[in-house]
């Protein structure tokens, strides 16, 4: 990711700001080498590495996942069609704040979120000869839980005979900060609304707890 912008001052030079390029992670890297030595013995080339360097590397990976990650696409070297991207702007807050069911459900509905979200879902739909169903993620430990269940209820009345299969997928670290006895009650009543919510709008809702890199085999 590169970013460039220039900003006109009120004397009228212009300022230009550039962010450093951003290279890929130790965990991705890995999987550009995986996929490199896979094409490379496909074609009689043998590109491994010794157990030593590979004991070594998996250690230096799971460091840069516990302490390295700052964008969810750090996790994934899948290439996304561009219309399958959507990015929540201009709600003056940090991903921090955007913690309770409340807060997601008015940002899907404000500023027509919704109808730009449901667009870029019809644009995938009407290129199927035949809808199976449909497979759902989302951390419902935040707000997203609550863009999803908006999400998912426009699905439903748009597309009535379609099977919904929904992961709620959480990080290890969902509560761990939780220091008053009030974000402990808000939490609880959060999650009892998420669940009552998504799971009525779906066929089957699977929970997954993530374990943690450093303790997971």
């Amino acid at each position: 990711m590169f970013l460039l912008w220039q900003c006109v001052l009120q004397t009228g030079n212009i300022s230009t700001h550039a962010t450093e390029r951003r290279t890929k992670n130790l965990f991705l890297q890995s999987l550009y080498e995986e996929e490199q030595k896979r094409l490379g013995m496909e074609n009689g080339v043998n590109g491994g590495k010794n157990d030593s360097e590979g004991e070594i590397q998996d250690k230096d990976i799971v460091e840069c996942l516990q302490d390295g990650v700052q964008n969810w696409t750090d996790f994934s070297k899948v290439h996304y069609h561009p219309r399958s991207l959507y990015e929540l702007t201009g709600l003056g807050m940090d991903i921090g704040e955007f913690e309770s069911y409340g807060i997601g459900r008015d940002a899907f509905s404000e500023a027509l979120r919704g109808e730009e979200i449901n667009e870029r879902l019809r644009f995938f739909m009407e290129e199927c000869d035949h809808i199976q169903g449909i497979q759902f993620m989302v951390d419902d430990s935040g707000g997203f839980s609550g863009v999803a269940a908006e999400f998912l209820e426009n699905i439903v009345d748009e597309y009535t005979n379609v099977p919904m299969l929904l992961y709620t997928v959480r990080s290890p670290g969902s509560y761990i900060n939780l220091t008053s006895r009030k974000q402990t009650i808000s939490h609880s009543l959060h999650d009892a609304i998420s669940f009552a919510k998504l799971s009525s709008l779906c066929k089957l809702i699977v929970p997954i707890g993530l374990p943690s890199p450093s303790k997971s085999k």
